[in-house]
């Protein structure tokens, strides 16, 4: 709020307080051409008519001195193309309208009790020395970009004040310029919750006796839910699963619906019992003095000889709300106005969920939660103390014999074999190839590193070996920098049909002034494909396999080292808007595929879809080449892709290509190979699963679960924060993280996979490695799941653990996610060797970990900031 110690409205004193982080935001908006000084003078036709054509990017002290002190006339809501509501585009700003009807005084009062701030106040060109007549333009901290949302938003700002102009509700309204500024605050921003929370408050101070008719009136006036007693507008991790309502989403905050149903509920709930996705249960287990050690404020309460305020009292109550004998402990020590509080407690505290106190409690900075309920139910839970564990000799053995009968086995399908990192699996399969000289086996491992490891192995034993060698890494070796660039930039546009073309160009070109064994090398890549059917081993990595003739290899039992699904995911990408509607406008792919990318264009944020591109001829493709100037991203690619999905805040569509695998057999070696995941890709393929016994860690992995550790909680408290905090629990040791916080300059997240000079060392794995939830929907959408699923803080159980996470509701959506980030997770673990090796793996992440030490007080004291999980998951 703003600091202003007296206020005339006649000499209008202008102030501004604060140095403005905001004061630079730019805003498009309609905006007249014309500046109007008595509203005697106004044109209404002219403003309507300069205004569909007008929109121009101004900073908000830009606006605010054109409109108010300029008399612009302006629309809250961007418009393109003319001024109905199908016009809408976006909306930043809310507008009230004061007509004589409410003294600046009142409004500016009703402002501060309901933390409504506003951006700036302007005098009406209709307004007269002694009267009241004026507007208050509002900046909401959030984008809305649905029209029916943002015309919600309008009318719930007026509910909370009935003294302004009800026609400003519609969005297309024209908003006339002003005479005079009256008072501004560049940096405020309006937080759409509180605009929800105030119009519940305002109703229920002026009508009390009959707040709950008629909020459930209102509330299907505007086309709004009643949600356990309140407006149906949350928090998107507060919105229950498995809801049978329309949901509008706009960024955090999900509106449901009015459909003439009762009020929301799961199956098997209580009228008036609280809901987020089930029912919200009960603490139980925790005594007067256990809470008070909890909640330092329910503390003073119970110490205090004086009456606490209302409102830390309503935050009280709210937090014990839920908690066995939180009603009891809270009317021992209440001192006025009981039955009063009876009443609230039954027909408004309790029904709702427990109240947030963050940025409310004066003691919430140092409890860093958003309730005393959450506090006790964000522990991680063990579901099992008893797990078998068994000796490492036993666990070998397990895998040896599952092994041999995968390969002895001649029916089709997927031989899964799940085991631990550092089982010895490369080991086993070598000796058995070398046990085996009969028989022709395909090793396919994730990286050319490790490739050369195991055909080194391999050779040690006497097995001869034939190592594929990509094209890519073969020009890379030949130390010629400019060819190396021109076959690096085409595989990064997505022109890998084309390679082969320019290496021949460019040997053409400057075969004078190469070496003789590089000359030798560029015509061996340039002829005829060796083939390896002689070989008695192929070794080869997994994105080379993926592109072979697997008629050259029908005769090869195929071993594929480390998860395949994991390097079939990763064939996705992405390319920006911008070359989308590039293409769209020049027609460059044809009729067919124009018409696709113009759908695409019109998914909504986080939409995901499958596609049939027509593929593009080798004419085409040349063509593209000659012009690929005109695009930034790997556009070949988009159109090799069979899903896409659409990210609005990147600006960006993601795209995915499926890869069936004509083989009829596979044996596939892997710690995180997961079943399902593998029937839903190799539809109709049988999985054939084998789970090898586990062992105990001879190493210890000691994991900090207090905080997320997303890329965006990293970001947020920074970078050398994080590690000044971390090194005082570890030392200074070797640091396994994000890709953009790497500090190991080798291995990160993404590229764990094959390093094996970690083993034996202490190790700290920092971050829980989330993908954009559009890039979880796509694949969903390519394996045929609930795309559409929300994705919300859920209490979920998975590998022995019951905790809290922002998942989806879906349970294919939801193993699908947590698949990517334990797979991460535990490749980074393994690196350690910690099953053989008395090493120690410091993990901090909020996603608990196989055989993890679990430690949930917080390492990171200084920190004041709020703990968001993943509002967007990165």
């Amino acid at each position: 709020q703003t600091n202003v110690v007296s206020f005339n409205y006649d000499s209008l004193i202008l102030f501004f307080t604060g140095k403005g982080e905001n004061r630079m935001e730019k805003f498009e908006i309609n905006i007249d051409t014309v500046r109007y000084y008595n509203k005697d003078k106004v044109a209404m036709g002219s403003v309507n008519k300069n205004l569909k054509k007008n929109v121009e990017i101004l900073s908000l002290e830009e606006m605010a001195d054109e409109v108010g002190n300029k008399g612009r006339a302006f629309t809250r809501a961007l418009l393109k193309g003319g001024r109905t509501s199908e016009d809408f585009v976006r909306q930043h700003f809310l507008v009230l309208d004061f007509d004589g009807t409410c003294t600046y005084k009142v409004f500016k009062k009703r402002c501060e009790e309901y933390d409504l701030p506003f951006a700036f106040t302007y005098k009406t060109l209709s307004c007269k020395r002694g009267d009241y007549r004026f507007r208050a333009v509002f900046v909401m901290n959030i984008t809305i970009t649905d029209a029916f949302f943002a015309k919600i938003m309008n009318r719930l700002l007026c509910k909370v004040f009935p003294e302004s102009d009800v026609k400003c509700v519609d969005i297309p309204r024209i908003m006339l310029g002003g005479k005079g500024l009256i008072e501004k605050n560049y940096d405020a921003r309006v937080d759409i919750m509180d605009v929800v929370c105030a119009v519940q408050d305002h109703m229920k101070k002026t009508q009390p006796s009959n707040f709950s008719r008629d909020l459930q009136v209102f509330a299907k006036d505007i086309g709004v839910k009643i949600y356990n007693g309140c407006l149906g507008i949350l928090r998107k991790e507060e919105v229950p699963e498995g809801i049978e309502a329309e949901l509008i989403v706009q960024e955090d905050i999900v509106m449901i619906c009015h459909d003439g149903k009762n009020d929301i509920r799961m199956e098997g709930c209580k009228k008036g019992e609280n809901t987020r996705g089930e029912c919200l249960k009960e603490l139980r287990g925790y005594d007067e003095d256990t809470l008070r050690s909890y909640c330092p404020l329910l503390d003073d309460y119970a110490r205090s000889e004086t009456d606490m305020d209302h409102g830390l009292k309503y935050i009280l109550a709210g937090s014990l709300s839920h908690i066995s004998g939180g009603k009891t402990i809270f009317f021992k020590y209440l001192k006025n106005h009981v039955e009063k509080w009876k009443r609230d407690w039954e027909n408004y505290i309790k029904p709702q969920y427990p109240k947030r106190c963050r940025g409310n409690c004066p003691y919430s900075d140092r409890c860093n939660c958003d309730s005393l309920y959450q506090k006790l139910s964000r522990k991680i839970i063990k579901t099992s103390d008893i797990e078998d564990y068994f000796p490492l000799e036993t666990c070998v053995n397990s895998l040896e014999q599952s092994l041999h009968y995968s390969v002895e086995n001649n029916e089709k399908g997927i031989y899964l074999i799940k085991g631990q990192t550092a089982l010895g699996k490369t080991e086993v399969y070598c000796k058995m190839v070398q046990e085996m000289p009969d028989k022709k086996f395909l090793i396919a491992v994730p990286t050319c590193k490790l490739q050369d490891e195991v055909a080194a192995r391999l050779e040690q034993k006497g097995v001869r070996c034939y190592r594929t060698v990509s094209l890519y890494n073969a020009i890379m070796r030949l130390g010629i920098d400019e060819l190396s660039g021109i076959v690096q930039q085409d595989y990064e546009s997505g022109f890998g049909r084309q390679v082969k073309k320019r290496i021949r160009v460019y040997y053409e070109q400057h075969k004078d002034e190469l070496g003789i064994w590089q000359k030798k090398e560029l015509k061996k890549l340039l002829g005829r494909k060796e083939k390896p059917k002689d070989a008695a081993c192929i070794v080869t990595t997994h994105a080379y396999f993926l592109m072979m003739d697997y008629r050259e290899i029908e005769e090869y039992e195929v071993i594929i080292d480390e998860d395949l699904l994991m390097t079939l995911f990763k064939k996705n990408g992405s390319v920006s808007v911008e070359d989308i509607q590039y293409a769209v406008k020049n027609n460059t792919f044809g009729k067919e595929n124009t018409d696709i990318m113009k759908g695409i264009l019109k998914m909504r944020h986080e939409e995901a879809r499958q596609v049939n591109f027509r593929k593009l001829t080798d004419g085409q493709l040349e063509r593209l080449y000659s012009n690929a100037s005109d695009f930034k991203g790997a556009m070949p690619l988009l159109l090799e892709s069979t899903c896409v999905a659409m990210d609005k805040n990147s600006g960006a569509v993601l795209f995915f290509q499926k890869t069936e695998i004509p083989c009829r057999k596979l044996i596939v070696l892997s710690a995180s190979a997961d079943p399902k995941l593998y029937e839903n890709y190799f539809h109709g393929w049988k999985i054939h699963f084998m789970e090898i016994y586990k062992a105990r860690y001879k190493g210890k992995v000691i994991q900090y679960t207090a905080h997320s550790m997303s890329r965006d909680c990293v970001k947020r408290y920074g970078q050398e924060t994080v590690n000044k905090y971390i090194e005082k629990i570890t030392g200074p040791i070797i640091k396994i993280t994000f890709k953009m916080f790497d500090l190991a300059d080798s291995i990160h997240f993404g590229k764990t996979e094959g390093f094996d000079e970690f083993k034996g060392k202490n190790l700290a794995v920092i971050g829980t490695p989330h993908n954009l939830p559009a890039l979880y929907k796509m694949l969903g959408e390519a394996l045929g799941y609930n795309s559409i699923d929300v994705l919300c803080k859920r209490r979920i159980e998975r590998n022995g653990y019951s905790f809290s996470f922002m998942t989806f509701s879906d349970a294919n959506m939801q193993n699908l996610q947590l698949f990517f980030i334990e797979t991460e997770l535990e490749q980074a673990i393994g690196r350690a060797r910690v099953l053989r090796y008395d090493s120690t793996v410091y993990v901090f992440s909020n996603y608990p970990c196989a055989q993890a030490e679990i430690i949930q007080e917080s390492y990171l004291p200084e920190i004041k900031e709020k703990e968001q999980e993943e509002k967007r998951l990165d």
